[in-house]
């Protein structure tokens, strides 16, 4: 408790300015086209990375399993689907948010 107490800090920014919400003008054509460009660039590399990683996951697995014991298989069947669950959310989760921007970029065009 005394660590919260001592470490608030109150900051006040109030400049004092009067603030025209009238006076700004969006950016130009060409520089959202830019953030498009880089925005599909980012998004392209997390995709095929998530891709590259899940399915090399899964082929570490099945050859894992594969040359395993009885034992090991039966363990490897056990975790199965964790791993698979996690492949699936990596592979999502690089997919997803590529997915969103074209969608909600074409519903903007």
């Amino acid at each position: 408790m005394l660590i919260f107490i001592l470490s608030y800090n109150r900051v006040n920014a109030d400049s004092g300015a009067d603030v025209d919400p009238n006076s700004w003008k969006p950016a130009s054509e060409s520089t959202s086209l830019l953030f498009d460009d880089k925005v599909e660039v980012i998004l392209g590399a997390m995709r095929a990375i998530g891709i590259i990683v899940s399915v090399g996951v899964l082929i570490t697995i099945g050859i894992k399993t594969m040359l395993a014991s009885v034992e090991e298989k039966s363990y490897y069947k056990e975790v199965m689907p964790g791993y698979i669950i996690g492949a699936l959310l990596v592979f999502s989760i690089t997919t997803i948010p590529s997915l969103i921007y074209k969608a909600l970029k074409d519903f903007n065009n």
